[in-house]
């Protein structure tokens, strides 16, 4: 009534309640307790008229939400479904929910009502589940079955193969049969599990046809044109132009039944066609000359860039002149050799934190060896002129 509070004697049939929503079935009603009813949507509840108790029930029932949210989406369809099958299956899965709720506000304990909702739950699901496998069965029948027609009719009346090893509409009829033995195993051993969507059912089914049907052409000509050398069945090889139709529908039904076979060959074979990167088309790279010896770059002698000793005027350890510089030449030793190019620690992907302090340690490490080195130089230098200063009194006094 216009402005009034909608209360439990308001719920009767045909009647809107207070969602504005046609009420359709009463399954309990207790004035001014409750009402737990069915509307064109769902399953509802009317609370109490009173306050308080009203309160406790919404907490109450509260807890169950979820699980009639889950049952509402998988029944809806069913609801409104055009079939009366599909009627009915939603009104006794309506009528069970309906029950836990009543059990919830009569005794006011929501387990016992949680655990009836699962049992609903779960029966929804697999009825769903079931329906779905026989419905993946149907379409996957009806493309094998489009597909078997169509390539019959392409093989009488369009373009027809003479000898069976070029029979791709052959091979495409055994690999749709494969592809339909495969779907039927899988639903048999319950290996195949189907969406409660039926419109994923429907693309699964019929894609699986295709797939098998397209596969078992390519098998056949990756045989017929030696891509693929052979497949071995058993203790036979199979491969080549010599076979006979019997063979071509083994190798066609296979090749729909084992959905990982074609794909499978495809990877080897590109992986068997890819060329060695760096190798020259799989050759190998020449190996490293041994030092001491050549005259390439990075060889041990001959007087090149990078070599050994090298000949000339020029000392190899110091890089004087002895021809202008008096001091004798240092012998060569290990430490005069040139260090190999080494990887940082950035190189070895270490932090770059820790890669920079070492660095910078590696270059004051140099630098003071640098400044070492060439004081000793000078201290060298400096020794002849104190000789001669030390001599000039010396001679003066002769003088």
């Amino acid at each position: 009534m216009p402005g009034d509070r909608f209360t439990v004697d308001d719920i009767r049939l045909g009647a809107r309640d207070a969602t504005e929503a046609t009420i359709e079935h009463i399954y309990a009603k207790a004035p001014p307790l409750y009402a737990v009813y069915r509307n064109s949507d769902r399953v509802a509840v009317q609370y109490s008229d009173n306050e308080a108790l009203a309160d406790r029930q919404r907490t109450d029932t509260a807890v169950l939400s979820l699980l009639r949210s889950e049952i509402n989406g998988l029944i809806d369809g069913w609801r409104h479904s055009s079939r009366r099958t599909f009627q009915s299956r939603a009104r006794r899965y309506d009528g069970e929910v309906a029950a836990a709720l009543i059990q919830c506000l009569e005794e006011g304990h929501p387990e016992h009502a949680r655990s009836v909702m699962q049992q609903t739950r779960d029966d929804v699901l697999g009825e769903r589940i079931s329906w779905g496998k026989s419905e993946y069965l149907i379409y996957a029948s009806i493309a094998a079955a489009i597909g078997f027609a169509i390539l019959t009719f392409v093989q009488h009346y369009i373009f027809t193969f003479k000898t069976p090893p070029d029979n791709l509409w052959l091979a495409g009829r055994a690999g749709t049969a494969g592809a339909f033995f495969s779907v039927a195993w899988g639903i048999w051993r319950r290996s195949i599990q189907p969406n409660i969507r039926g419109r994923d059912n429907i693309s699964d089914a019929v894609l699986r046809i295709v797939v098998g049907m397209i596969a078992a052409g390519v098998l056949l000509l990756l045989l017929g044109t030696d891509l693929v050398p052979n497949i071995t069945i058993g203790n036979a090889h199979v491969s080549g132009k010599a076979m006979t139709w019997e063979v071509v529908l083994i190798v066609g039904f296979l090749a729909g039944f084992v959905e990982r076979l074609v794909p499978g060959l495809l990877d080897n074979t590109q992986q068997s066609g890819t060329a060695t990167p760096g190798g020259g088309g799989g050759g190998q790279n020449p190996p490293a000359r041994q030092a001491g010896g050549g005259n390439g770059p990075g060889a041990g002698g001959g007087g090149t860039p990078g070599g050994g000793a090298r000949s000339g005027t020029n000392d190899p350890v110091a890089g004087r002149d002895p021809a202008t510089d008096p001091r004798p030449a240092q012998p060569r030793t290990a430490a005069d050799q040139p260090p190999e190019p080494q990887r940082t620690a950035v190189d070895r992907g270490a932090d770059p934190a820790a890669a920079a302090a070492a660095a910078a340690t590696a270059v004051a490490a140099a630098t003071a060896e640098a400044q070492a080195e060439q004081a000793g130089a000078g201290a060298a230098a400096a020794e002849p002129r104190a000789a001669e200063t030390a001599a000039e009194p010396v001679a003066t006094a002769r003088n």
